[in-house]
């Protein structure tokens, strides 16, 4: 949740001062959240000089107001309940981590396509034996 407070212009509209609070609201939560990830990093010395460079990306996934209201003194008050998603380039994090781009893949795939792993489909010890479940489903031997 974050929570956000302007200064309503005289010209504006309350629709347009709150519409502009929202949009500031969720302005400070993707930096907020950006900051965070950045903090959070185990290499952050490393990386907190090339920040500018980084190029994350912030998506809102889902926002709503929480609550809001309207002062005397032309104030306009929003509480945003936000989530978002990060992603960042690949080869802009090995550059942020002094990094080759031979080293880094996107993630959730192999660095290379050669390797296989190749296991038993059965996994026994002195007790039970566990079959392949493609096998034989549902079977256990006691």
């Amino acid at each position: 949740e974050v929570e956000h407070t302007i200064n309503c212009k005289r010209t504006e509209t309350l629709a347009a001062c709150e519409q502009r609070g929202q949009q500031l609201g969720l302005q400070k939560a993707t930096k907020r959240f950006i900051d965070q990830v950045f903090a959070n990093l185990t290499e952050q010395r490393i990386v907190e000089p090339k920040r500018n460079i980084a190029g994350a990306q912030v998506q809102v996934v889902n926002s709503h107001v929480v609550g809001s209201a309207f002062s005397g003194q032309g104030n306009y008050s929003v509480n945003l309940s936000v989530t978002m998603r990060g992603d960042m380039n690949n080869s802009r994090l090995c550059s942020l981590l002094n990094l080759d781009n031979r080293f880094c893949s996107k993630y959730g795939t192999p660095l290379s396509m050669g390797y296989q792993a190749s296991y038993p489909t059965t996994f026994s010890d002195t007790q039970l034996t566990f079959k392949d479940i493609s096998e034989n489903i549902g079977q256990v031997e006691v």
